[in-house]
Formats: structure tokens, sequence, C-alpha cells
């Protein structure tokens, strides 16, 4: 079975090869607090149609080089911040930028 994991594009060395950063939870075995464990891939983009701050899956394949063992599958979402776009919030489910205009017309009501 071929492993498939989700991470960001840290950065493009060449056309084909991208740096794929995946963090995953884990718990210390005594203490139960729980930290990120971070780990980077070197991952295949035959067709370099992927870029710098997306969200990608990787799947598993054969060696293509020393290092690398992955190829980008898919594009999730992007991580990159425009003027009405929060960074993931396709992946997070984040809620869309609060407009200034309700929260001035929430003081004034406030206020009368």
């Amino acid at each position: 079975m071929k492993t498939t994991k989700q991470g960001v594009i840290t950065k493009k060395l060449d056309q084909r090869t991208a740096v794929v950063e995946t963090f995953r939870m884990k718990s210390h075995p005594i203490y139960k607090k729980r930290f990120k464990v971070v780990k980077k891939f070197l991952a295949d983009d035959k067709d370099d149609k992927f870029k710098a701050g997306d969200i990608v899956y990787i799947q598993e394949c054969r060696p293509i080089s020393k290092t690398k063992r992955f190829e980008i599958v898919s594009k999730v979402g992007s991580t990159v911040v425009g003027e009405d776009k929060i960074a993931g919030e396709e992946i997070l489910g984040a809620e869309k930028p609060v407009v200034e205009e309700k929260v001035e017309e929430e003081k004034k009501a406030a206020n009368e």
C-alpha cells in the first residue's frame, strides 16, 4: 500500500523537484503533552504545475533519485495570502475576513 501525506511546498529546487513539509501531532508517552513533528520530503513534480505555498497531497512511489521517493498527486489549496483570502482557508475552514463596515455599524449600535 502506498503512503499518502498532506503538506505544504516550501520551495522548488528545480523544474521537477519540490520540498514538501509535512507535520503531525505527537503525544509524549509519560507527560501527555502534544507537540508538532515536522518532516521534509523531496517530491517529484512531473508537469511543473505547482509552486511554493501550495498545499498538496504526495504519494509514495518508486525511487526517482537518491533522496526523492514521493510524487505530487494533487493540489488541495494555497497558503498564499491575498487581499480577501486567509492562509489555508480551504483546508482549515477558516471564516472569511470581517468587513470593517459591519464592525463600525455594531459600534454605533452599541453606543446608542
